[in-house]
């Protein structure tokens, strides 16, 4: 058979096939019917192919055009180091706070007749504005607790968010170095100590800013405010210096408080801090010591309803933290946004890590903010198994390797003023105290440190300088 007949024939034999198929000679007319297509309930691409077509530039182009924007965007601000306004940083949420927010401590010993000498580290108020030194608001003392360093205020968590508050609402930050630094404050030990290095700090460091350029009426010099801030031991110690400075308070000027702020300790007797504004921050889970700050400011507002004298009425006020607290993937990424090598895939890793090591409760996983389990202080084991996991470098209690990766939350700026012990508390610190302060039981805490600061400009600063 010839092509052309081959071509007819089956031509020819498909016909009666397609009218079996189709019910006749021409194909049945289907009425299309477009739908719709969605993104949300409100928002429509349109109908049918045009409708489709649209989904998938979405799909394809759009919105991974959009996750990529996203991504550099958090990368731009993670790496941005711009400063800003002393001001706006006051007000804003300690998450936020960059690189630039911490600034490095600088380290000086003092010496005062007879034999006294006393390392001290503090961070001036640097006007940014002017590139120049010129007066803080207040200097803000900062004593810690006991088993920790002064200089842990620069490294741990909690430490670094209260000094980067302080000094970017422009004030000047000082700690002091304890007699025994892993002990606690030791009244008989260090207060004589404290009491004149302070002094000649003031007198000291603040003689070359505007500070002295002001004058009184008697032609005194006028120094800006002091307040003290003191954790633990360190809160019971500065109520015992403020005792102190009333009785004799020519003896100590300008080195006398106008405003304290006291964590987790309550007075051990009626008669501290009761003398000026005293500011109390106490933890959810603490409850004897809030008990303790509760019957202090029930004292105080006996006294001053039996007195004929109001101008002799003391302010003490109470701040309570907010309760145990989660840690979920992303806490220690957010913890630690000006450290590069504080990865989210690492702060997830962590994360993990103490989940399988039974430190946090694995069975809130959906909404990702697990509480933990017990007292962290009584997982020594289990903690430790986790941040010894992730130190970053080998350090000698001999030596201290500049070279060295520094801990989390460490510059090498800062590395070069801190001891070789104090590197190697600060490769724990860093999880030790997020923990602790989850726990809500007993830790120094940067929450609610943002009220301390308006309690201490409302009621802690003369009236001229409000």
């Amino acid at each position: 058979m010839s092509d052309s007949n081959k071509s007819r024939h089956m031509t020819t034999d498909r016909q009666p096939l397609m009218r079996r198929i189709t019910g006749g000679d021409e194909p049945p007319v289907v009425e299309k019917k477009e739908i719709r297509l969605y993104i949300l309930p409100c928002i429509s691409f349109g109908r049918g192919a045009r409708g489709l077509k649209r989904v998938r530039f979405f799909v394809t182009v759009i919105l991974p055009l959009f996750v990529v924007t996203i991504m550099s965007l958090t990368t731009f601000m993670r790496n941005n180091n711009a400063s800003n306004s002393s001001d706006d940083n006051a007000n804003s949420s300690t998450s936020t706070l960059m690189y630039d927010m911490y600034p490095t401590p600088r380290l000086k010993t003092f010496h005062e007749y007879p034999k006294i000498k006393r390392e001290v580290m503090f961070i001036p108020f640097q006007n940014k504005h002017r590139d120049t030194t010129s007066c803080p608001r207040a200097v803000l003392f900062i004593f810690h607790g006991c088993h920790r360093y002064a200089a842990s205020f620069f490294y741990s968590p909690q430490g670094r968010q209260i000094v980067a508050m302080a000094h970017n609402a422009g004030l000047s930050v000082v700690t002091f170095r304890k007699t025994d630094e892993l002990g606690c404050w030791d009244y008989e030990a260090d207060a004589d100590a404290i009491l004149k290095i302070g002094r000649k700090f003031m007198t000291s460091k603040l003689k070359d800013t505007t500070c002295t350029t002001e004058t009184d009426g008697d032609g005194n010099v006028v120094y800006p405010p002091v307040w003290a801030f003191g954790a633990s031991s360190g809160g019971q110690f500065i109520m015992e210096l403020a005792a102190r400075m009333k009785d004799d308070p020519s003896a100590h000027w300008p080195f006398v408080f106008s405003a304290m702020n006291v964590q987790i300790m309550a007075p051990t007797n009626q008669g501290e801090a009761l003398d000026i504004p005293t500011i109390f921050t106490v933890m959810e889970g603490d409850p004897m010591t809030k008990r303790g700050v509760q019957d202090s400011i029930y004292r105080a507002a006996q006294q001053s309803s039996s007195s004929s004298n109001n101008n002799n009425t003391v302010l003490i006020r109470m701040i309570t933290t907010s309760g145990q607290k989660g840690i979920h993937p992303h806490h220690f990424y957010n913890l630690y946004a000006d450290d590069k090598r504080m990865t989210m895939e690492l702060s997830l890793a962590i994360y993990q890590d103490l989940i399988t090591n039974g430190i946090i409760d694995p069975t809130n996983i959906p909404t990702m903010e697990n509480h933990l389990l017990g007292d962290p202080r009584h997982m020594v084991e289990q903690v430790t198994s986790v941040w010894t996991k992730y130190i970053t470098a080998q350090r000698s209690i001999d030596k201290k390797d500049e070279l060295a990766s520094p801990p989390f939350g460490v510059t090498y700026p800062l590395m070069r003023s801190l001891r070789a012990e104090e590197m190697i508390d600060a490769d724990s610190l860093w999880l030790i105290e997020e923990l602790n302060v989850a726990y809500d039981v007993h830790e120094i805490t940067a929450e609610g440190f943002q009220t301390v600061l308006e309690f201490f400009s409302e009621f802690g600063l003369p009236k001229e300088r409000k």
